[in-house]
């Protein structure tokens, strides 16, 4: 016991050093997550018991560390059960009805309408109509309404994303109103004028939409590469530093480069497919570039960026936190920053440090790649080692040589056909075993409990030789 007491000192003391690590901003920001917990305990199916406890956890540990704050978290999960019980659905029972909506997702397979707080799922395959269909439309549509079945996991995350409450079967689309102007309808057009090859590679890796998955997504799929293909914080990084490059010479003549880079990635945002990955690197740009008035350094920590993404994020979308793109972003960002000063610590060079992350982020994000496909490609690592930079490479060419699709689509002639050997002389096994969420939690846990411990030992040999 004597020991022990030497290694962690009084429960008293521990919480002291703990509190040293957040600053007053740092404890706001973490007291403005409790309506997204809450979120996740009312809304979740088939892991409430996880967030009830995460939830508990939290609230504990807040009133440990700052009990003040408790204050704070209150007022606002009172402030969004306000919210959440006056967002009032209206119900539909079983039977034939006339809609009025907006298309707000709109795929080759399925299109969700948007009416009165409720999100109506129609599977194109059961859909009348002879009008080209756009994002944005208003359309009236007729049908058979059915609330949903939720029969696996999959399909859950799916409806909670999405927040869809019905599905709509039998379908006849009466009538369609287009906005007189629409930036996505021109890309669409733009893209298809150039062939098939320039429209799947173009719109996939500038704006992360398509429209079939035969030509790219079946193949990066085989290779367990899909992840590295659409649009990620990655890419956004290079890419603000790119035009932060561009733009330099702008600061000679008194106008800060960093905000117009700022101004134009923001447009860029509004026009991705999925914004969730590249909002979230663009939040945290704009936190790292920004001054905190609170801090004695005038910066935010380590991960005030991470925090204020995913409020941002929540305020936007509540749904967002239920999207397989907001959690492989996050868990995977998290793991990184808790990753990187373990391996920067090690002895050795830059380039084996870099291997080294790579693979471990590769074997943290095992099961959610085996999640999202059905594939596991024995080369999966060395792959992805080798096509994440080409992948980010394609990107800033496809987006800066956008005038050029020639040149472009014999760019994509070459990566197409790289794609298409590496599926044919890489081994994929197809993995009949089913994944789902509560295999995502135990997996992230287990690393989240042993990067603690393993920095936990590490700060009681620090002590040690302080206090030898």
């Amino acid at each position: 016991m004597e020991r022990l007491r030497k290694y962690f000192g009084s429960w008293q003391g521990n919480l002291k050093e703990i509190t040293r690590n957040f600053n007053s901003v740092s404890l706001f920001l973490f007291s403005l997550l409790s309506p997204v917990l809450l979120h996740l305990v009312i809304n979740a199916q088939e892991t409430k018991i996880f967030w009830i406890l995460l939830f508990l956890i939290y609230v504990t540990f807040l009133a440990l560390i700052k009990p003040k704050y408790l204050i704070l978290v209150a007022m606002l999960l009172t402030l969004y059960l306000s919210y959440f019980l006056s967002k009032t659905k209206i119900y539909y029972e079983k039977g034939i009805y006339k809609i009025e909506g907006s298309i707000s997702v709109l795929s080759k397979k399925y299109l969700v309408i948007s009416n009165e707080n409720n999100n109506i799922l129609i599977y194109t395959s059961d859909l009348k109509n002879s009008t080209p269909l756009s994002l944005g439309d208003q359309v009236e549509i007729q049908g058979e309404l059915n609330p949903i079945e939720i029969d696996n996991s999959k399909i859950a995350t799916f409806y909670l994303q999405n927040n869809i409450n019905y599905l709509l079967k039998k379908t006849v689309i009466l009538t369609v109103i287009k906005p007189e102007f629409s930036v996505e309808e021109k890309i669409m057009n733009y893209s298809k004028n150039h062939g098939e090859l320039f429209d799947s590679y173009w719109r996939l890796l500038v704006f992360g939409s398509y429209d079939s998955k035969e030509l790219v997504l079946n193949k990066v799929n085989r290779l367990n590469i899909v992840h590295l293909i659409v649009i990620s914080g990655l890419h956004f990084d290079l890419l603000f530093y790119l035009i932060l490059l561009i733009l330099k010479p702008l600061d000679k003549i008194k106008i800060k480069s960093k905000y117009v880079a700022f101004a134009l990635i923001f447009y860029y945002l509004t026009l991705l497919a999925n914004p969730v990955s590249a909002l979230r690197a663009y939040i945290m740009q704009v936190v790292k570039n920004s001054n905190n008035p609170f801090s004695y350094n005038n910066k935010f920590k380590k991960y005030d960026g991470l925090v204020i993404s995913i409020l941002v994020l929540f305020l936007l979308k509540n749904n967002y936190l239920f999207s397989l793109s907001f959690i492989l972003s996050f868990s995977s960002t998290f793991t990184i920053m808790l990753l990187v000063p373990m391996v920067k610590s090690k002895k050795l060079n830059n380039f084996l440090k870099t291997l080294i992350l790579m693979t471990l982020i590769y074997l943290f994000n095992i099961p959610m790649l085996l999640y999202i496909n059905e594939y596991w490609n024995y080369f999966g690592l060395l792959l992805g080692i080798i096509m994440a930079p080409l992948f980010q490479f394609f990107h800033l060419c496809s987006l800066l040589f956008w005038w050029s699709p020639t040149m472009l689509s014999w760019m994509y002639y070459l990566l197409d056909n790289l794609l298409y050997y590496l599926v044919e002389y890489t081994f994929a096994l197809k993995i009949n075993i089913s994944i789902n969420w509560w295999i995502l939690i135990f997996w992230s846990s287990f690393w989240y409990l042993t990067i603690f411990f393993m920095k936990l030992k590490s700060n009681i040999k620090i002590w040690k030789i302080k206090t030898a």
